[in-house]
């Protein structure tokens, strides 16, 4: 586990996103432009950015809790899920408040990009508990 002497490895949590990113937009980009035109992107990326604002929060809560008690790492985990969640949604509608992007985008973008990020962080944490040190 993780802990004094086996620090977590945010590097390879940032690959797992960056992955999970990287998919979703080669994916989507394309059909959102078709269907969306650039106000489409523009919301897409308002939803990535506020979506992975939401989840480094969340890493913020839930990085100093899992070094405290490297056992107890994945009720850490869940606990910070409504954290991300909800720091999504206040992101998300901060987004669409400032610069009025398709809501229907901004909102599909928004849930595509947070499973995504989640997939991506639950892989991690997989590995982590299955290892001990990725």
């Amino acid at each position: 586990m993780s802990g004094p002497g086996r620090p977590l490895r945010l590097d390879a949590l940032a690959g797992w996103l960056a992955a999970a990113i990287a998919l979703a937009v080669g994916i989507g980009v394309w059909p959102t432009w078709r269907l969306a035109g650039p106000d489409g992107l523009e919301a897409m990326a308002l939803a990535g950015a506020a979506t992975l604002v939401a989840f480094v929060a969340g890493l913020a809560v839930f990085v100093p809790r899992a070094r405290r008690d490297p056992k107890g790492i994945g009720l850490s985990f869940l606990m910070t899920s409504p954290i991300r969640i909800a720091a999504t949604a206040i992101l998300v509608a901060a987004a669409w408040a400032a610069a009025r992007p398709s809501p229907t985008v901004l909102l599909l973008w928004a849930v595509v990009f947070y499973l995504a990020m989640l997939a991506g962080e639950v892989l991690w944490l997989a590995r982590l508990l299955r290892t001990g040190d990725k």
